[in-house]
């Protein structure tokens, strides 16, 4: 006598299929997030670290590194008695950047200010990380601060234009606040020499006496000012 074997029907294999799936998705998610965390975490590690260097050389200079000293990507002073290392290696952000950071929001950006006396170190975190909240950093001598992006002063570039005697460029733009910048004459200089531009934007401008020619105002430092 023969005994029937039993088998999946196809429902049944689907219904397996299907919740496979969805633990291999949920487990994906997870996993992302867990790495977008780790990511954050070492954001907010690296910001302590780079914070105690600082403090040692200030402590030793009188005054914290100047934007060509942060560009050694090492945090050093000289002196008649020898060079103190205060880290090897200043580290870059992780990538890629997390939650709401744009890619140039998750770079770390350096500026001295306050003739020496301060800086800016701003950084992005894409979620809460301790008692730090996400979104747009900056940390200063006096801690780690929220950033509301804003509209802050920059020096045009190139500081001259090339203009036909008595032509005047005029420029405007509507972050906020309406705001212009006049050159006039030929080779000179921009009046004002600053001009209010946001994160990431630029002017420029084209004139007709004699072919084409154009000066462009962009911001260089970080969001580091608006705290």
């Amino acid at each position: 006598m023969f005994k029937t074997k039993k088998a999946f029907t196809l429902i049944e294999l689907l219904v397996v299929i299907a919740i496979i799936g969805i633990l291999a998705s949920v487990s994906i998610i997870a996993l992302s997030n867990a790495r977008a965390k780790s990511r954050d975490a070492k954001r907010a590690g690296d910001m302590k670290q780079v914070q105690t260097a600082l403090e040692l050389f200030f402590n030793d200079k009188g005054r914290y590194p100047t934007e060509q000293e942060w560009s050694a990507n090492q945090i050093f002073s000289t002196s008649t008695s020898g060079t103190s290392t205060y880290m090897q290696i200043v580290p870059a952000a992780p990538i890629p950047a997390d939650g709401n950071c744009t890619s140039e929001q998750n770079n770390f950006s350096y500026i001295q200010t306050d003739g020496g006396s301060s800086y800016t170190l701003s950084f992005c975190l894409g979620s809460n990380t301790g008692t730090i909240t996400g979104g747009l950093k900056a940390m200063t001598p006096a801690g780690i601060m929220s950033i509301t992006p804003s509209c802050v002063s920059s020096v045009w570039t190139p500081a001259e234009a090339d203009m036909c005697d008595g032509e005047s460029f005029v420029q405007t733009s509507n972050c906020s606040v309406t705001r212009s910048a006049t050159g006039s004459g030929s080779d000179t200089s921009w009046t004002p020499a600053t001009a209010t531009v946001c994160s990431g934007e630029s002017f420029s401008q084209d004139g007709n006496c004699g072919g084409s020619r154009s000066s462009t105002g962009t911001l260089t430092c970080s969001e580091g000012q608006s705290l």
